[in-house]
């Protein structure tokens, strides 16, 4: 029901929703002045739903302001002097708790924070409990390129920020570890607007963003975090800016590891329904990700290759765009290792039914049909081995869903739709019964 974590920043008056606030702050009860550096502790009840708190701060402060409650789902709203909203936020601290921050202050002033709950935000009542709300000027820590620095966070200081100059079009990697808690990165831009998050990508409850190629040129920022914003502990962060290697479909890459150079990324660009392999081999232990168009993991292996050579088969691209792969040997070793990326032959209904595997291990397929505008057809899809399955069918154009198909325990299923423009149409099946099961999947007139 609620937002997940996020940091919403409004930078100009024009994108101001004053109305929601301007209720809630009416309703809202002072609770007196805060300092920065100061943490006020109080209690909402069934009397006072808000309160409010002053501060006085100066044109281009950088200000983090934290809500944290344990009985109910907080909402954190800043005001300007004159009474308009200039940010908010429900769960940017975790765990239903609300963070502003690092938010630049407009103008010198005087400036309001509303502490309530998410309930009392929207009109729904108030919750009770107590809470507490934080007030910080945001310093950072300046890392570059190749640097590592180790830190910590406690519970009155959970988040740690550090910027860094990069430059469009540069590509990086930005690692955050610790034994001590469940690690979250996020990584905001020059404006502020956060670009990219990332919680176990680094494995082991560790974090990893990249490689990801900067929007533009300017100062960023990193936030080094626990998952749930309140765990204290150790880390180490590092940040890197990667060599990208750009591959095609067909190419053979050979990539020699040492001591000094234990990581490749390639990238390349797919195709929405595309299906690939990626095959490695070589005399280095390595571990091979796969990261989609968005920066996110969309598959890995370790050893699922001949000897200790990671593999990926059969791999669906779902949008079109620039895919990246990144092979480590993450126990170091000297020696070369071939990559290849092939695109796999997608089976075509227009050429009749294709009767399609799967296993525990191969539970996705892919099949097209290139259709015309205005067609009217129907999917069949029949149990032809195995004595009964649980297909999923997602169906698609243009990066478009058409429809979706879903049965348990069924010996076959079919659905009648109309194709909307000239093209491939693309069948993306899943089965998830985990055993042996072959289906036919063919495509029919129901004109």
């Amino acid at each position: 029901m609620h937002s997940l974590k996020r940091r919403a920043l409004l930078l100009a008056a024009a994108l101001l929703l004053v109305l929601p606030v301007a209720i809630a702050a009416q309703s809202a009860e002072d609770g007196g002045a805060i300092e920065f550096g100061q943490t006020v502790e109080a209690e909402l009840t069934e009397d006072v739903g808000a309160l409010n708190y002053v501060f006085t701060g100066e044109e281009g402060d950088s200000v983090v302001i934290t809500l944290i409650a344990e009985d109910f789902d907080c909402y954190l709203v800043l005001l300007d002097e004159d009474g308009e909203e200039i940010a908010y936020d429900d769960d940017s601290a975790g765990s239903l708790d609300s963070r502003i921050g690092p938010f630049t202050l407009p103008a010198d002033g005087e400036y309001t924070i509303v502490a309530q709950s998410y309930a009392f935000r929207n009109g729904n009542g108030s919750d009770d409990g107590e809470f507490s709300v934080t007030l910080d000027r945001f310093e950072t820590e300046v890392i570059e390129y190749g640097e590592n620095v180790s830190g910590s966070v406690t519970s009155t200081a959970p988040q740690a920020f550090f910027s860094f100059s990069g430059a469009e079009g540069d590509s990086v990697i930005i690692r955050l570890s610790s034994d001590d808690f469940d690690s979250y990165l996020t990584l905001s831009d020059p404006d502020g607007f956060d670009l990219i998050t990332n919680d176990d990508g680094g494995g082991s409850l560790n974090s990893l963003i990249g490689p990801y190629t900067l929007p533009q040129t300017g100062e960023y920022v990193i936030t080094a975090s626990s998952l749930s914003g309140r765990s204290a502990g150790d880390y180490e962060l590092s940040l890197e800016r990667a060599e990208l290697v750009t591959i095609q479909y067909g190419d053979t890459v050979t990539v020699n590891f040492d001591d000094n150079n234990t990581v490749a990324y390639f990238t390349f660009e797919g195709s929405n329904g595309d299906v690939i392999d990626v095959l490695v081999d070589g005399d280095v232990d390595t571990n091979l990700a796969l990261n989609d168009i968005y920066n996110y993991q969309l598959a890995f292996d370790e050893d699922g290759g001949r000897g200790n050579n990671p593999e990926l088969t059969g791999v669906l691209l779902n949008q079109s765009g620039t895919y990246t792969l990144a092979l480590q040997a993450p126990f170091g070793g000297e020696g070369s290792v071939e990559l290849e990326l092939i695109r796999g032959e997608v089976p075509s209904l227009n050429d009749g039914a294709q009767s399609l595997s799967f296993s525990s291990s191969q539970t996705t397929r892919t099949a097209v049909y290139t259709g015309e505008a205005g067609e009217v057809v129907r999917i069949t899809v029949e149990v032809v081995s195995g004595d009964v399955a649980s297909p999923s069918i997602d169906i698609s154009q243009n990066e478009l869903s058409l429809a979706y198909l879903n049965a348990s325990t069924v010996g076959g299923l079919s659905a009648i739709f109309t194709i909307p423009d000239d093209g491939d149409v693309i069948f993306n099946i899943s089965e998830y019964s985990y055993s042996n099961v072959v289906l036919d999947v063919a495509i029919s007139s129901a004109e």
